[in-house]
């Protein structure tokens, strides 16, 4: 056996790939046999049968899914109501006046754009703001309790033809006809960086504000973990920190309180891991709420770029900043600028008829717009 496998059950671990992988996740490989540098069947007996029980799963939706049959949040339509109206999909329900005074940004005003018609919800944007924002692994148990620390998530609804022959949407969980072949709708989830943030508005220690360029800003030293801001947000994207997920927890009265939290340190903290944090953005710490910061670590080396080649560090070249998700998407469905800059992609994409800002009747206003999803019904 070679010095990094881990003798694991058949299936259940993968094996010589070093520290970081080896007896994570499942291993096909068993099944198969490398002979003279072709992979054969091995040969092995198998037979399928049903195993009894259930098992969980775990994703990181759960419990913060929002019914969009009663709060419309998902812009979806067909080719053919799309060509009839441009707007079709983004009808929203309309509140009364906004609670908060505005606020005028005259400099830059950081905006995303996410065309759903292009996202097919590979998940890789989650992965890079992870890697980028030192973002804690919590396991599959933290997941089933209702702790993931994951900044942006892929939310995931079903649509069912209807009996009239429009699409009816139904949230996942929902009440959803049983039928042949329903159709997945992909949404990317993350902090939505309203003008009136609900978050900021009932934190009791200022812990979340705005910044001069339009940023919903968490400051992790004046954050006590009231939770306050996640009860108040509409998306359900602000994470807390119940444990010391980026350094080995050596108390033994909190490794007998829970022992899942030596595996915590073993996921997040164990050596190489801990060279894998990037070193411009905090490792948080217990206790503290965090969430999307649009790669504001990029934002500001950005800036400081500017201001070396003798700009003021107001105004940004269009492209100039891109956050790790935007990055990793493979589609192209993530749009990222300045907002304030009219020849820019992002105010392009966010005046176009099929842009959304969800849940317009709250008045929260966010700095991100979705792009409805047009399905092909002529197909």
């Amino acid at each position: 056996m070679h010095p990094d496998q881990v003798a694991l059950p058949l299936g259940l671990g993968r094996a010589a790939c070093g520290v970081i992988g080896a007896g994570v996740g499942p291993n096909a490989f068993p099944l198969r046999l490398l002979a003279d540098g072709r992979l054969l069947a091995a040969g092995l007996p198998v037979a399928i049968r049903k195993a009894g029980g259930n098992e969980a799963l775990a994703f990181a939706q759960g419990s913060d899914v929002i019914d969009r049959d009663r709060r419309p949040i998902v812009p979806v339509t067909t080719l053919s109501a799309y060509e009839r109206n441009p707007k079709s999909g983004t009808e929203q329900q309309h509140g009364g006046r906004s609670a908060w005074p505005a606020h005028e940004y005259p400099n830059a005003r950081w905006a995303m754009a996410i065309d759903l018609s292009k996202c097919n919800g590979c998940g890789k944007c989650v992965l890079a703001c992870q890697a980028e924002n030192n973002v804690p692994v919590v396991g599959r148990r933290g997941i089933l309790d209702g702790r993931e620390m994951s900044w942006m998530r892929i939310d995931r609804y079903y649509d069912a033809p209807r009996k009239d022959g429009r699409w009816g949407a139904e949230v996942w969980d929902g009440p959803l006809a049983v039928v042949e072949e329903p159709v997945t709708l992909f949404e990317p989830m993350l902090c939505q960086h309203c003008l009136n943030a609900p978050c900021e508005t009932v934190c009791p220690f200022v812990a979340t504000m705005h910044s001069e360029d339009g940023l919903n800003q968490q400051i992790y030293n004046r954050c006590v973990g009231t939770r306050y801001c996640a009860n108040n947000c509409p998306f359900k994207v602000r994470r807390f920190n119940y444990w010391e997920y980026g350094k080995a927890q050596e108390s033994a009265f909190f490794r007998w309180l829970e022992p899942r939290i030596a595996h915590h340190a073993d996921l997040n903290a164990r050596a190489p891991m801990q060279m894998k944090n990037n070193p411009e953005v905090t490792v948080r710490s217990r206790g503290v709420m965090e969430k999307c910061s649009f790669c504001v670590q990029r934002i500001r080396a950005a800036r400081a770029e500017v201001v070396r080649g003798g700009g003021t560090g107001d105004r940004f070249p269009d492209g100039a900043v891109v956050p790790a998700c935007m990055e990793a998407c493979p589609t192209g469905a993530i749009v990222f600028g300045d907002l304030n800059d009219p020849g820019s992609r992002i105010a392009a994409l966010a005046a176009r008829p099929r842009a959304m800002r969800l849940l317009e009747a709250l008045g929260v206003e966010p700095s991100i717009s979705y792009l409805t999803k047009v399905r092909n019904d002529k197909a």
